[in-house]
């Protein structure tokens, strides 16, 4: 097994900034893919054509390789990646050169990849644990959830609200569209409707049903996010914590 370390460049910027760090004698060469814009407007080149042009850049950069293509599309978008990336391919095969790699992602619309034949690669994250965000979107149910987050309830302060002692630095601020900071399991009835920073407010439109060192299970809204904030994942089979805990490898490597 070899890994090899790739990078993506959607400008000449990019390019000429990796081959000034990679071009050195006796330094392996960088694989670089060229990023690309599919629809979800976010990173990567705007056409096929544009596409082309920067493979062709990297791949007479000294220090780097064509690694290929990439992008990271919205959910539904295998079409467009389909269309892009077919003519993105057949441009830089009319310069001489080789696409050894089409990588495309995201969970949400990972049960229709077939859909764009020309990708070579898939990257799926979130399905590693699911989260409210993918239930909402009807792609799992709350028992396809791997990731929950265990919360003890530390006050109630009225008949309709108790506090948790999970805020934004546990269940982070992400939305996703969503009303609501996450999903108690079992409690269909509470809203998670306000965090602070080491708190969580959940109210009922009845009574609330909760008392002080009750213990919730708060699926979060985004798991990507909630993993990097902890340490470690302890896993549970049985509804009961197993021996073993999970070190979280990428715990404060955002740079």
């Amino acid at each position: 097994f070899r890994r090899v370390l790739f990078r993506s460049a959607d400008s000449a910027a990019v390019v000429d900034g990796l081959a000034a760090a990679f071009g050195a004698a006796g330094v392996e060469p960088l694989p670089v893919l060229v990023e690309c814009d599919t629809g979800a407007r976010r990173c990567g080149v705007a056409t096929p054509e544009a596409a082309a042009r920067l493979a062709e850049r990297i791949a007479q950069a000294r220090g780097l390789v064509l690694g290929g293509l990439m992008t990271y599309p919205p959910a539904g978008g295998e079409a467009a990646v389909q269309r892009f990336m077919t003519e993105a391919k057949r441009l830089i095969e009319a310069r001489g050169l080789t696409v050894p790699v089409i990588t495309s992602g995201g969970t949400p619309s990972m049960m229709h990849a077939a859909e764009a034949p020309v990708v070579s690669e898939y990257r799926p994250g979130t399905y590693v644990y699911n989260d409210r965000s993918l239930v909402a979107r009807g792609v799992c149910g709350w028992d396809d959830c791997a990731l929950t987050v265990l919360t003890t309830v530390v006050s109630v302060p009225a008949a309709d609200r108790a506090i948790v002692d999970a805020g934004s630095k546990t269940l982070t601020s992400d939305l996703l569209g969503l009303s609501g900071y996450g999903h108690v399991l079992g409690r269909d009835d509470l809203v998670l409707d306000q965090l602070s920073e080491e708190h969580g407010r959940l109210v009922s439109t009845g009574p609330i049903r909760l008392a002080v060192g009750d213990r919730l299970r708060i699926v979060p809204n985004h798991a990507c996010v909630v993993t990097n904030m902890v340490d470690t994942v302890q896993l549970v089979g049985a509804g009961r914590p197993a021996a073993q805990a999970w070190p979280v490898a990428a715990r404060g490597r955002i740079t």
